[in-house]
């Protein structure tokens, strides 16, 4: 179930979908210094899986995070820190380490002027791929 937690949390923090905040917009690790809460989805072995948590970032390259997930009824906690890049065309990556011990990589897209993230992510240690999204708040 924590390896759940982890492929989102990844998910959200690397998603790497192609929407720019606007034609002419190039984005920072500025844009994203703040809080969002955060929603996403996987299949495990036939079972629904969700999560829900909020991510923190610092602006400086590095972020945090605190979520529940649930699998099959099974809710888990899990916090996870982590290192990040943006680029100008609003793609991001992070790599995360998540406090049971696993690790995973997200791929996300700045929107809205960084108050939206569509993010997606991946445990290839586990064979999990997340994707969701992220509001400022």
């Amino acid at each position: 179930m924590k390896n759940l937690i982890s492929g989102i949390f990844v998910l959200f923090l690397l998603t790497a979908a192609a929407v720019p905040v606007s034609a002419n917009t190039a984005c920072s690790a500025g844009m994203i210094k703040n809080s969002y809460g955060l929603v996403g989805q996987t299949q495990i072995q036939g079972m629904f899986c969700a999560i829900t948590g909020i991510v923190t970032f610092k602006g400086d390259g590095t972020a945090n995070a605190s979520m529940k997930q649930s699998c099959a009824g099974m809710v888990e906690s899990v916090n996870a820190t982590a290192t990040y890049t943006v680029y100008e065309n609003c793609k991001a990556v992070a790599q995360a380490q998540f406090s049971d011990g696993d690790s995973g990589t997200f791929y996300f897209t700045i929107v809205d002027g960084g108050k939206k993230l569509m993010f997606m992510g991946v445990e290839p240690n586990v064979g999990l791929t997340f994707s969701g999204t992220g509001e400022q708040f």
